[in-house]
């Protein structure tokens, strides 16, 4: 696949998209990025960043039902905080679909936590050659960006299994 999309000009930027130079997808890269999405409209998921603490919405995904409720004063259909204690999962669960490495300050930066609040997780990763690391940044290895490696590794019903302090965490397909 990567030799077919390579000869067509396409790159290889996150663990299952492919694009041009300069022509990723910049809503996807923001959202992997950790970054905050104001979105709007039918279907809409935004996700809103505070101290300490992220809100996710999702807006009626049916056209009749958004329409209802935007005129009795809300289209928010379900607001789910990501608690603070998830928040280092989540962040490396987004920042590791990436090709490319990210600063460990980016951790803290978008997290509010110290990025020793998942060091034995990245030790972990690290022993079974999943990412690389320094003391600047961090990376999925070849091996962490195989799609096809995470998908064979485990059994249909999950997805992606994370290591995160001292806990596994599953993120139900």
């Amino acid at each position: 696949m990567q030799q077919m999309a390579a000869a067509a000009g396409y790159g290889h930027y996150e663990i299952s998209a492919y694009a041009q130079p300069k022509r990723a997808a910049c809503h996807n890269l923001n959202y992997w990025q950790f970054g905050d999405c104001f979105s709007i409209g039918v279907g809409a998921h935004p996700r809103l960043s505070f101290p300490h603490r992220i809100v996710r919405q999702s807006r009626f995904k049916q056209p009749k039902s958004y329409g209802e409720h935007i005129a009795a004063g809300s289209a928010v259909q379900e607001e789910v905080e990501i608690a603070r204690g998830e928040l280092g999962f989540k962040f490396m669960l987004n920042a590791l679909r990436l090709t490319v490495d990210f600063g460990v300050n980016e951790f803290s930066e978008r997290t509010g936590l110290p990025i020793d609040r998942v060091e034995q997780a990245l030790d972990a990763a690290e022993a079974k050659g999943l990412l690389i690391r320094d003391h600047k940044t961090i990376a999925p290895s070849p091996l962490g960006q195989r799609r096809d490696f995470w998908l064979g590794k485990f059994s249909a019903s999950w997805r992606l299994f994370a290591l995160y302090s001292f806990n596994l965490f599953c993120i139900r397909a």
